[in-house]
């Protein structure tokens, strides 16, 4: 999972759906108690590349213009 914020200033939580699947209702309900879930299904990136949603999103870290 990674917490992302967009241009609009809403909070995100991005994840897979097997992330979103793994958690209890309870899980889900305080995590949408601060952001937003967004979860897609990215089983051929989980199951071959190893990686996860958060492996995929270019973090920046520049300052703001």
């Amino acid at each position: 999972m990674l917490a992302l914020k967009n241009n609009k200033g809403e909070e995100l939580m991005v994840m897979s759906e097997r992330a979103h699947e793994s958690l209890t209702e309870e899980q889900k309900t305080e995590i949408e108690k601060y952001s937003r879930i967004i979860s897609a299904p990215i089983n051929t990136i989980e199951n071959i590349g190893g990686g996860s949603a958060r492996c995929m999103i270019a973090e920046i870290f520049l300052p703001t213009k």
